[in-house]
């Protein structure tokens, strides 16, 4: 048999092994979640707890404050009333205690700007405007332009309250800044995307979704806050669908849905019999042993409750009723707002010259910045599109989550 024959059919016995191997996978990741169904008792039950322990949203992040030194609270970045949640709850964490928000999507080099913003009499808009056309590259939202304006009237109304950006660094960095801002026993809030505020719960790498091992030693913003500066820091998350176990790694058209509703369904049943917004501790009873087993987030945990994944849960509204961010009106297009976009993109880009100018070019005209933000990124209809609701499809029959025809809207 000659060589070239040899190699042939190694080639092949390699495409057909590998054939296999990704059919197998791709059954294996879309079948259906293993969802948990509540039967009418239980159900009922869940939701007189949240009568007895639960409170409106923004009462909780006041309750959280008065209870907790640094309060974290982490979200997906593109839902719009996760931003605007913030807004409003600044005033009721200020009455609580808090005197700064810590952001992570404002860049560190815009505190000067942050601060005189803060300060003005009045509240500059153009210069808010270019705050946020500062922030990380792409982000550039009318709901950044909303926390600035409501830091800016709590400061006002209460005094003492200051926005800390935290954004161009590592998870160190973040915890430095927070940890500063914090001196002296002040309180504050962290916003940010949910892999930062992590505090107790190790977010799983790569070994662990392969079954290398079991717990990961990742220290993220959250835990750092905690461990190395041992300060009383506690994690809030902000209801999301959660990615499944290899999404993060794998690429998506192995997946059908590639998305599930988390801890198992349990809390979306829940929250659809509750019928309005509310925030609670995880440690409630009822709640705090609720088991996630479908996505990512339980690889490396044998069993994951969600005690063990975050001291608190809030719920806004149903993922169908999420609603993309609004693109800042007129991006752009001002004196200094391209400039500001530039300066943004240098900043968070300033070790990779391809990329800092391939992100230039995508901004070089308002046009081309509004076009680029509005491509970038899994908007809430999108994640919800994707999001595996088979054993559950009632809870979302006929709807779909907003999306951005609405970024115009004011």
């Amino acid at each position: 048999m000659s060589i070239l024959k040899l190699i042939f059919k190694a080639v092949l016995f390699m495409f057909l092994l590998l054939s296999v191997l990704l059919a197998v996978f791709w059954l294996y990741q879309n079948r259906a979640p293993a969802y948990r169904r509540l039967g009418e008792e239980e159900k009922a039950s869940l939701v007189a707890r949240l009568n007895s322990g639960g409170l409106p949203p923004e009462d909780y992040v006041g309750t959280a404050v008065k209870r907790h030194q640094i309060v974290l609270i982490g979200e997906p970045h593109r839902g719009s009333e996760h931003y605007l949640f913030i807004a409003h709850a600044l005033a009721k964490a200020r009455a609580a205690g808090a005197s700064f928000l810590a952001m992570e999507l404002f860049h560190v080099s815009t505190q000067k700007d942050i601060d005189i913003l803060l300060n003005g009499k009045t509240f500059d808009e153009a210069l808010g405007r270019r705050i946020v056309l500062r922030a990380f590259p792409g982000f550039y939202y009318e709901e950044l332009l909303e926390i600035l304006r409501s830091a800016w009237q709590v400061r006002r109304n209460a005094g003492g309250f200051d926005v800390v950006a935290l954004g161009g660094g590592a998870d160190r960095d973040m915890a430095r800044l927070v940890a500063s801002a914090a001196k002296g026993g002040r309180k504050g809030l962290m916003f940010c995307g949910m892999h930062h505020a992590y505090v107790r719960y190790d977010q799983p790498g790569l070994s662990q979704v392969l079954g290398l091992s079991r717990r990961s030693n990742a220290s993220r913003t959250g835990t750092l806050l905690a461990k190395g500066y041992d300060l009383d820091a506690v994690f809030i998350q902000l209801h999301a669908a959660f990615p499944k176990k290899y999404f993060l790694f794998i690429p998506v058209f192995l997946y059908r849905k590639p998305f599930v509703l988390p801890f198992d369904g349990v809390l979306d049943q829940v929250f659809a019999a509750y019928g309005k917004p509310v925030g609670f501790d995880s440690s409630l009873d009822g709640f705090s042993g609720l088991m996630e087993s479908n996505s990512y987030y339980a690889s490396g945990y044998p069993e994951l409750k969600l005690s063990d994944y975050c001291d608190g849960y809030i719920y806004l509204n149903p993922l169908s009723a999420s609603v993309d961010v609004r693109i800042l009106s007129g991006m752009g297009g001002r004196p200094g707002e391209l400039e500001a976009i530039w300066a943004g993109v240098d900043a968070y880009a300033f070790r990779n010259a391809a990329r800092r100018q391939r992100l230039r070019d995508l901004s070089a005209t308002p046009a081309k910045a509004e076009a680029w933000v509005r491509r970038s990124g899994l908007t809430p209809a999108g994640i919800f599109e994707m999001t595996d609701m088979r054993g559950l499809a009632d809870l979302y029959s006929g709807q779909s989550a907003g999306n951005l025809s609405r970024t115009d809207s004011r």
